[in-house]
This record gives C-alpha cells, sequence and structure tokens, in this order.
C-alpha cells in the first residue's frame, strides 16, 4: 500500500517499505510487538446522506472514503478488515468484510 518506490542498494523491496516492516516488529523498548488487528466500521445506514458514505470520494476522481482509511490503517496494522452489513461494492475495498454482529444497532 504505502510506501516508497526508491529501491535499496541490491534490495528486493523499496526503502520506506523495509524501514516500515523493521519498525512494525517492536515496540518502543525494542522488544517484539503483538500482531495487530483494525476494524473498520462501516455498518452506518447513511439515511441523511441518501447513499452510503463509506463510498463516496472526497475528491472527484479520487477513491472511495472506506479505501482511504483501510490504506492509513494497514500502514500500523497486520490485518485490516471492515465490519459490515453485506452491501454492494464493499467486496471492491480489498480487504475481507466481516459481518456486523449487531446489525441496525449503531
Amino acid at each position: 500500500m504505502a510506501g516508497s518506490n526508491q529501491l535499496g542498494a541490491g534490495m528486493d523491496e523499496p526503502r520506506g517499505e523495509q524501514a516500515l516492516n523493521e519498525a512494525r516488529a517492536k515496540d518502543g523498548d525494542g522488544k517484539p510487538r503483538q500482531p495487530l488487528s483494525a476494524a473498520v466500521l462501516a455498518g452506518g445506514l447513511s439515511r441523511r446522506m441518501g447513499q452510503d458514505k463509506a463510498l463516496l470520494s472526497l475528491r472527484p476522481g479520487g477513491p472511495p472514503m472506506a479505501a482511504m482509511v483501510l490504506d492509513r490503517v494497514s500502514t500500523v496494522a497486520d490485518e485490516v478488515f471492515v465490519v459490515s452489513d453485506e452491501r454492494p461494492g464493499y467486496d471492491q475495498l480489498g480487504a475481507p468484510v466481516v459481518a456486523d454482529r449487531y446489525p441496525g444497532r449503531g
């Protein structure tokens, strides 16, 4: 997802990506950190908006808002998923969609 496109000498991955992976592997004390999962909650009904806010772009031709959130969250989490009811278009976000355990309850 995010990362520099500059390749280091003799490295298979971009320098920015390598640094990110190294930072993810340790906590602030230099100890190996526990894996982190992140849920992007997208279960709202968007009644006032009239259309699904998660699939709206913030700028013309840009990615959906949910895709932008998933991209940002994926820089700090090992596993990222969307929590929502079944909605058309969510399968295009590039992350697993997990059923909302309490649909319609906010």
